[in-house]
């Protein structure tokens, strides 16, 4: 009994050394979807219209490009043309399939905008296309200063910028760094009103984030560009404190284990065993 004891404590104990010393594991997961082979179908027409910023001035010599993405992100054609006298222009798409998101975009200058919409083909056919007039606005510039939570600037550190739709589809990520006094900038190229803005400031265990929504209109509105000041604070790694509380509980299991076996050793030694009552036997009448 006391070696079944000491046995199964040794291996215990070898087990949660290897557990420790073992580094953690991370799953890679989410690689480049597989997409099956695409056949030209009968043409898909997009059709319309740049504008200037009043909405009202076409545009000509302005960039159009269209991308065609499949569900799971994966770009599937990508079209190219410059808008007319009259600022239209006409794409023909060939390779899309129903559920495909469509990205028209377009620049002029320092002018950008874009618009989205997705595909849904009837069973007839795609018949007359779609119709996608673009306004397009100058960049907007979203700046401000990082600092640690003591006011120390944080000079040099990496700032992620990620564009969203007011439905959470991710859009556009951008990345710059501060300059020596912990200051940053960026001009967003594609946006639209109410699409959410969320700036991170993160590296060596600390974290700034804030997030604000695009307006462009109404009271709300601001002139093309956001003033988001971030303080750095430092984030606490539990793992480490996991770890040792798991350890402290084999250890303790270990122990329990290695006493009750030398306690029923030295019982069994001592001549003290437990009598299980007979309980087939009656009394003698």
């Amino acid at each position: 009994m006391k070696n079944r004891a000491q046995t199964t404590a040794i291996i215990l104990l070898m087990t949660l050394t290897l557990t420790l010393s073992t580094p953690p594991y991370t799953s890679h997961t989410g690689a480049t979807p597989l997409t099956d082979e695409r056949t030209p179908t009968t043409p898909y027409v997009i059709t319309g219209h740049v504008y200037d910023t009043d909405g009202k001035t076409p545009l000509e010599n302005a960039t159009v490009i269209a991308t065609v993405t499949d569900p799971q992100g994966v770009d599937q054609e990508r079209v190219k043309t410059i808008t007319g006298s009259g600022g239209n222009y006409t794409f023909s798409l060939a390779f899309y399939r129903s559920g495909d998101t469509v990205n028209v975009s377009a620049t002029y200058g320092n002018l950008t905008g874009a618009r989205y919409f997705l595909l849904k083909i009837p069973e007839e056919g795609p018949g007359e296309g779609a119709k996608v007039d673009i306004i397009l606005h100058p960049p907007y510039r979203v700046y401000g200063t990082v600092r640690f939570s003591d006011g120390r600037p944080a000079a040099g550190w990496p700032v992620t910028i990620t564009v969203s739709e007011y439905n959470g589809i991710k859009k556009h990520t951008y990345h710059t760094t501060t300059d020596e006094n912990g200051r940053y900038s960026y001009n967003i190229t594609y946006y639209r009103e109410m699409d959410t803005v969320k700036i991170t400031a993160s590296g060596d265990r600390y974290k700034a984030a804030a997030e604000f929504n695009i307006r462009i209109t109404g009271e709300e509105a601001t002139p093309y560009e956001k003033k988001v000041d971030l303080t750095l604070r430092k984030e606490t790694d539990l793992t480490p404190i996991l770890i040792a509380a798991a350890g402290t509980i084999c250890i303790l299991f270990i122990l329990f284990l290695y006493r009750r076996g030398e306690k029923r050793e030295k019982e069994k030694k001592n001549g003290r065993h437990t009598i299980e009552p007979d309980m087939g036997r009656g009394r003698a009448m």
